[in-house]
């Protein structure tokens, strides 16, 4: 029981990870447009834009991963009775 509890408090954190991952990644969209006026600029690819999209794959793969996981979790579940 105590490994159960301590996988869905693991979860929970690397949710909050992805979801950290994610917010980093549009606050960096933002401030490109805040001080450069524009989302993308290809000049720029290898700065801004890069970490952009660097950070938010990382972070929607991982909560995708773990919304799959979650499910075939509780689909194993409804199958074991």
């Amino acid at each position: 029981m105590r490994n159960n509890r301590l996988k869905w408090f693991r979860m929970d954190k690397i949710e909050s990870f992805a979801i950290f991952l994610i917010s980093l990644g549009l606050a960096l969209i933002a401030h490109h447009c805040v001080f450069f006026g524009r989302i993308a600029d290809l000049k720029d690819i290898m700065h801004h834009e890069f970490f952009e999209a660097i950070l938010l794959t990382a972070g929607i793969t991982i909560l995708f991963s773990i919304h799959y996981e979650k499910r075939k979790r509780c689909g194993n579940n409804e199958h074991s009775d």
